[in-house]
């Protein structure tokens, strides 16, 4: 729950969001799938997201970075947080035309060029979330 002390004179709220990004043994989800699991990726997906990992790696403003970094750069840079998407859980293709979403767009986004890469990849939903 987000509280506001809004008065008149206060024309706009500027709300950040953070998300980390944990990559690792150590913090792979507890679970008996099977690693190929975490690299299966749509041939719809392939098609669509190829190109433009292409582009994120021949980027020069990328070179110095591990790819995962890259993928991470790019999603950032080319998405915008809209809270108007909160809950609608779009496709990558409705994420790549919108260019806008929340935390669950940006993970997706990255889970797919991610695994596209060859990168095993999974997104791991925390339902209990604290300030810990």
């Amino acid at each position: 729950m987000i509280t506001f002390d809004v008065t008149p004179k206060d024309k706009e709220i500027i709300i950040q969001n953070k998300a980390f990004i944990k990559t690792g043994k150590k913090y792979s989800p507890k679970n008996n799938r099977p690693f190929k699991k975490f690299l299966e990726t749509s041939e719809s997906e392939k098609i669509l997201l190829q190109p433009i990992l292409q582009e994120i790696i021949a980027d020069p403003q990328y070179d110095s970075m591990p790819l995962h970094a890259k993928i991470i750069s790019y999603v950032n840079k080319n998405l915008k947080y809209d809270l108007s998407y909160f809950g609608k859980l779009l496709s990558v293709e409705q994420i790549l035309q919108t260019k806008s979403g929340v935390c669950s767009e940006y993970a997706t986004l990255f889970n797919a060029l991610a695994r596209v890469a060859k990168i095993p990849s999974s997104i791991v939903l925390q339902n209990n979330i604290s300030n810990k």
